[in-house]
């Protein structure tokens, strides 16, 4: 049994509670080792200088709460969310990509650290074209608040994951990936297996709500710029 105190306490109370109302039970008391955290990221710009990159960047980064996944619920809802996200960071390459959009590298990163989970899209640009290639994603991420993503470019989507959970080859990124983040550590085949099933049961419709509200949730630039800027 593991007891979990969270909030400004007395010590010496909750311990002379915990003795009397455990006292009795036979085995020994362990003390968990703390758990290290980050503080949450402010919805503010930042701006970065460096010499490690030769291309300036500008990453939106959302920034939520994590829990270790040990149930069978709290997957299926992380990897509902995790499908939205790619539908999101689909459809809004696709669209650039129609559009014919120019010096512009577009790329998505999510990763969990110390119990927060941070998504960014990335944009690479020079610097004399960043502005105007932010305001590309920006008007399709204002075009999915107010209206969703294209059901027609949700289908390609949701069709190319269906494919692609029939193979473990595609899948063992994901795999490396959660085993790296500590999330959860399933068999390629059996994840397979299990995913497989989360993007049937999601159907194409499903991504609207949680695409929408990432789009209209607070979000933090930062901006990196490149040597010789």
């Amino acid at each position: 049994m593991t007891l979990i105190i969270v909030g400004n306490i007395d010590a010496r109370s909750v311990a002379e509670q915990i003795n009397k109302t455990f006292g009795t039970l036979k085995g020994k008391r362990e003390t968990p080792a703390p758990v290290p955290t980050l503080s949450p990221l402010r919805a503010e710009s930042v701006s970065i200088m460096t010499d490690a990159v030769r291309q300036d960047r500008l990453s939106i980064m959302w920034d939520t709460p994590w829990q270790p996944i040990r149930e069978s619920a709290a997957l299926l809802r992380y990897w509902q969310a995790d499908l939205a996200r790619e539908a999101l960071f689909w459809h809004i390459q696709q669209e650039l990509t129609k559009n014919n959009a120019k010096d512009i590298g577009l790329g998505f990163d999510c990763r969990v650290l110390f119990l927060r989970a941070q998504c960014a899209i990335n944009i690479e640009s020079p610097n004399d074209k960043l502005n105007n290639n932010l305001s590309l994603v920006a008007n399709e991420l204002a075009k999915v608040r107010d209206k969703g993503c294209r059901k027609r470019s949700l289908l390609r989507w949701w069709r190319k994951r269906i494919s692609n959970c029939k193979s473990c080859s595609p899948l063992m990124p994901y795999r490396y990936q959660h085993i790296d983040w500590a999330a959860y550590a399933l068999a390629a085949e059996s994840g397979g297996g299990y995913r497989a099933g989360a993007v049937s049961e999601a159907t194409s419709e499903f991504p609207q709500q949680t695409d929408r509200r990432y789009a209209q949730s607070e979000s933090t630039p930062t901006a990196i710029a490149g040597d010789g800027v």
